[in-house]
């Protein structure tokens, strides 16, 4: 092949090479202006739009059972606070009642001494 030939075919190839980037560069900047500008009907966008929506219902029932959850915390702990004081005063008249038996106690012994000494002293 002469020089010509070869320059021919050179330039054959670059000119294809250049129409094949440039059918590329057309195919990518079709596919990123849909991806970006694509119409809020397209598939894809819908999918997204289902995919969020469902998000979002699932989103709202998890907030309604945490609000629900709370609630029912919050009840338990004033519950909980109510049974605490009323235990509290129990066991503070559990204490008043185990003192007055002590000293009922005390009472009997000392009058049983007492009249133990009577009998002792008019014998």
């Amino acid at each position: 092949m002469s020089d010509d030939g070869m320059g021919g075919w050179a330039g054959y190839m670059l000119g294809r090479a250049s129409v094949e980037q440039d059918t590329f560069m057309a195919r990518q900047r079709q596919i990123i202006h849909r991806m970006f500008n694509g119409p809020p009907d397209d598939d894809g966008h819908q999918a997204l739009k289902v995919a969020a929506l469902k998000a979002t219902d699932l989103i709202g029932r998890l907030d309604a059972k945490l609000d629900e959850v709370k609630a029912q915390l919050a009840a338990e702990k004033e519950r909980t606070a109510q049974l605490e004081a009323e235990l509290a005063a129990e066991r503070e008249r559990s204490a008043k009642l185990y003192r007055d038996r002590e000293r009922s106690a005390a009472l009997y012994l000392e009058a049983a001494a007492k009249r133990r000494r009577d009998y002792e002293n008019r014998q």
